[in-house]
């Protein structure tokens, strides 16, 4: 480590100022993001039917992207490829797999968190692909790291024994 690095964070803390030049610089750009709302839309409590739900399934939702991020770790056993495939799968191909096949949107990972998961109440639109409820799309999606978790366990049994 050089002395300008040490010099500039000791020990590897940030003092006090830094930390709050960094909170001042985060809390600007969280109220640029109010300004650019829509004056008139009143946000969401969690009182109001079906927005705690969607809150808790939201943070379930990527909970268990990354067990099936676990589990491709476990059947590939290389770190960086394991990255690649979760995340070229989960958010690359399944765009691809939903321009091609619409049919199989409502089943994809991310499909589920954004649409089933994380929404208060879905608007059906005609003509439209339907997605499914929220208890339906948490069931789907507990099963792809249910399965890449399942067959990474058998793997590493098998390589490892």
């Amino acid at each position: 480590m050089t002395t300008t690095a040490v010099r500039r964070v000791p020990h590897g803390r940030y003092r006090f100022a830094q930390a709050a030049r960094m909170e001042w610089i985060k809390l600007r750009s969280l109220r640029s993001t109010w300004w650019a709302l829509p004056g008139g839309i009143a946000a969401p409590t969690l009182g109001q039917p079906g927005v705690l739900r969607a809150v808790v399934l939201s943070g379930a939702g990527y909970c268990l992207i990354g067990l099936l991020g676990l589990g491709l770790g476990a059947i590939i056993r290389h770190t960086p490829a394991a990255i690649a495939v979760l995340v070229g799968g989960v958010y690359v191909v399944a765009q691809m797999v939903a321009a091609f096949a619409p049919a199989i949107m409502p089943y994809l990972p991310i499909a589920i968190v954004a649409n089933s998961l994380g929404v208060v109440q879905p608007v059906p639109i005609e003509g439209q692909l339907h997605f499914l409820s929220p208890w339906a799309g948490l069931g789907m999606l507990c099963l792809y790291p249910a399965v890449t978790l399942g067959v990474g366990a058998w793997l590493l049994a098998r390589r490892d024994a």
